[in-house]
């Protein structure tokens, strides 16, 4: 019976380790190809498309919204503390009196 059992256990670990060290790209039937695959990136990034220049608008848009939305919040934030200062002036000014 332990001898069944140490045998399953055995083939198992076998199986495990059989399917780790499998390598899926010596399985198809496709040749390698012949360039480099440094090569292949670079020649599709040398390519300009119609969406990178859309992309560039884009980001050029949310650049400017955020700029435009960082100088308001600068403004809230400058008069909020002009008008903080403005209450402890009258405030020093009645307790001085």
């Amino acid at each position: 019976m332990k001898t069944q059992t140490n045998i399953i256990k055995i083939s198992l670990a076998a199986a495990i380790l059989a399917l780790l060290t499998l390598n899926p790209g010596s399985l198809r039937c496709e040749p390698q190809p012949a360039v480099p695959p440094e090569i292949q990136p670079q020649a599709r990034q040398d390519q300009p498309s119609a969406g990178k220049i859309e992309d560039l608008d884009r980001r050029e848009e949310k650049s400017k919204s955020f700029k435009e939305l960082e100088l308001l919040i600068k403004e809230s934030l400058m008069f909020q503390y002009q008008r903080l200062d403005a209450i402890a002036d009258l405030q020093d000014h009645l307790d001085q009196d």
